[in-house]
């Protein structure tokens, strides 16, 4: 299993050499934006995020889709 410090220190060693700011959040709403795509269930998708209930979920895909 990773290191959410381990990976913390990567983002961001990796956002000064490149100049381009990318955090650990950032990677999370890539994977839900991934998700909606793929038309993955609100409920899989809820506990894949590790959200407390799918409401979170949905305000996230819901965002997304304005977003788009």
């Amino acid at each position: 299993m990773i290191n959410l410090q381990v990976l913390k220190t990567y983002l961001e060693r990796y956002s000064k050499r490149s100049g381009v700011h990318i955090s650990f959040h950032m990677l999370r709403h890539s994977f839900a934006t991934r998700l909606r795509k793929q038309n993955v269930d609100v409920k899989i998708a809820q506990r894949l995020l590790r959200h407390e209930n799918y409401q979170t979920t949905l305000d996230i895909y819901t965002s997304l889709e304005n977003e788009n």
